[in-house]
């Protein structure tokens, strides 16, 4: 396995991920690891992906920097048992949506954050937030769930009270 990728990007439900998942299964854990060697970004993007599949892949990799996804239904419990590897890759940069903020937040020490995901994060979701941003150094938003006219205002007044 000469070819070692530095970002896989799994797209769309009709991707071959299951094909993927199953061939992975079937080669030696060190070929598998060698080739996931420079692996730096996961992006996951619509991907008709289970947990448990996600979960495999993530434990046949020895470091990754970077976990984007973009319309993954993982349930706020489902996301919980990502955890323990996300924090064993030693992650540094993760896009955020839903209600994982603090469960992310107080587990990891990420220095990017990235606001983006469909359906967003709702303000409130980021005003309630119990966890510090002590490692967060670099703050990126681009989609949230606006449903307050207020959401802009209380959205910079939370950005100055959390990263101060």
């Amino acid at each position: 396995m000469s070819l070692r990728p530095t970002v896989v990007e799994i797209t769309h439900p009709r991707n071959p991920l299951k094909d993927l998942i199953t061939a992975l299964k079937s080669i030696e854990d060190d070929k598998v690891e060698e080739f996931f060697a420079r692996l730096k970004l996961l992006s996951l993007d619509r991907a008709d992906i289970t947990v448990d599949d996600l979960i495999f892949l993530l434990q046949k990799l020895k470091l990754l920097e970077g976990f984007s996804f973009s319309e993954l239904e993982f349930s706020k419990k489902e996301w919980i048992r990502l955890l323990p590897e996300f924090q064993r890759l030693n992650i540094r940069a993760m896009e955020i949506s839903r209600d994982i903020l603090d469960p992310v937040l107080d587990k990891m020490n990420v220095e990017l954050v990235k606001l983006a995901t469909f359906p967003g994060l709702k303000v409130n979701s980021l005003k309630s937030c119990s966890a510090t941003f002590v490692t967060v150094s670099t703050l990126v938003i681009q989609e949230l769930d606006y449903t307050d006219d207020r959401d802009a205002e209380d959205l910079i007044s939370c950005i100055e009270t959390k990263f101060s």
